[in-house]
């Protein structure tokens, strides 16, 4: 059984360069944010 899309994107709707670059750019800090958190060794005080 397959579900049908209301409105699926089409090819010819590209998001803009900018919008592109700053989405990847937002992923690559969050990744980095959640590694940090999550792998680095907690600070002594």
């Amino acid at each position: 059984m397959f579900k049908i899309t209301p409105n699926p994107p089409t090819k010819d709707e590209q998001t803009s360069r900018p919008q592109s670059d700053n989405a990847k750019k937002l992923d690559e800090a969050a990744a980095t944010r959640a590694l940090d958190y999550y792998l680095k060794p907690p600070a002594d005080k």
